[in-house]
């Protein structure tokens, strides 16, 4: 059982985001289960920019939903 059922996957850049709250988590190899040691979350805001260029178009419409939604504040 995966521990990050409460996450999206982003599996073109390796990752996991809340969608409630903006903070990603790195993916681990099994691509299921997220690195939730502490230090490894980061904010979507804190991401490089170059981020946001390495996702796939679904994982960047995800993206785009959230920052529409207004959910998370960029």
């Amino acid at each position: 059982m995966s521990n990050a059922i409460h996450l999206i996957p982003l599996k073109s850049v390796g990752m996991f985001i809340n969608l409630t709250n903006g903070v990603t988590y790195p993916m681990l190899a099994d691509g299921i289960n997220a690195d939730l040691y502490d230090g490894m979350a980061c904010h979507i805001k804190d991401l490089d920019k170059e981020w946001l260029n390495d996702l796939d178009e679904s994982d960047y419409n995800k993206i785009v939903n959230l920052i529409n939604d207004n959910e998370v504040k960029l």
